[in-house]
């Protein structure tokens, strides 16, 4: 899309780590990580599914049927599971065996290898139902799903088992800090001016990475207005 730099590292590092069964990006907000997660499903050789969530999320039995929407968002041509076949409505209240339902209906109905995008996944992790649902689906979860998580914070999750069995990636703040050679390539693609190198340091080093405030100082500079103490000028957005 115009105005925003495509990362190609951490979409190499996310593709590199796609046959894995989960990858978490988990920061902050203002640092990508949803800009980063839609380069990727545009650039993705498979499909890419993509539920945003919303409070209505914490009830298991919505959370599957807008697991099974996305799905079908995805894969056109795919006919999903029908309800009953996962045990809805009859076992939501036993969201552990209701995960395994679905996973083990969407291990014989997908036709094809798909990359499941779950945003805003903080707005449900501190719900129990949700996350012995969610536990169950990647203990069960098909060799032909892929699960992209984004969170505010490191949802908890049991994925011990996943990292011995070096089946996750995640990416932090650490990951998605813009680098001076990021910065640069991104005030050229929205504001059209050359940023030198010292100053894109600059900008990096007073934000520590954080793309909000370097866009907004970017902003500042373009305008040729003082930056003042600490590069944006303010505190974080969404802190």
């Amino acid at each position: 899309m115009e105005g925003e730099l495509e990362r190609i590292r951490l979409l190499e590092a996310i593709q590199g780590n796609i046959f894995r069964k989960l990858t978490l990006l988990v920061a902050a907000p203002g640092y990508g990580k949803s800009t980063l997660a839609a380069q990727f499903a545009r650039s993705s050789d498979f499909p890419v599914a993509w539920l945003q969530l919303d409070d209505g999320d914490r009830d298991v039995s919505t959370l599957c049927i807008d697991i099974l929407s996305a799905l079908q968002t995805a894969l056109p041509d795919w006919t999903p599971p029908p309800l009953n076949l996962i045990g809805l409505p009859a076992v939501s209240d036993k969201p552990g065996a209701l995960g395994s339902a679905l996973a083990g209906a969407l291990d014989q109905a997908l036709p094809d290898f798909t990359v499941l995008v779950i945003d805003d996944f903080h707005l449900v992790d501190d719900s129990p139902q949700v996350m012995d649902l969610m536990n169950a689906v990647l203990r069960d979860m098909p060799p032909a799903l892929h699960l992209l998580l984004i969170s505010r914070h490191i949802p908890a999750l049991h994925i011990t088992p996943l990292v011995a069995a070096q089946q996750t990636a995640g990416f932090s703040e650490e990951h998605l800090r813009f680098t001076p050679g990021e910065v640069q390539a991104l005030v050229v693609s929205r504001n059209r001016i050359s940023l030198p190198e010292p100053e894109a340091e600059a900008l990096v080093s007073a934000n520590e990475g954080w793309v909000t405030g370097i866009l907004m100082s970017s902003h500042l500079l373009w305008r040729g207005l003082p930056l003042g103490e600490g590069g944006s000028g303010g505190a974080r957005l969404g802190q």
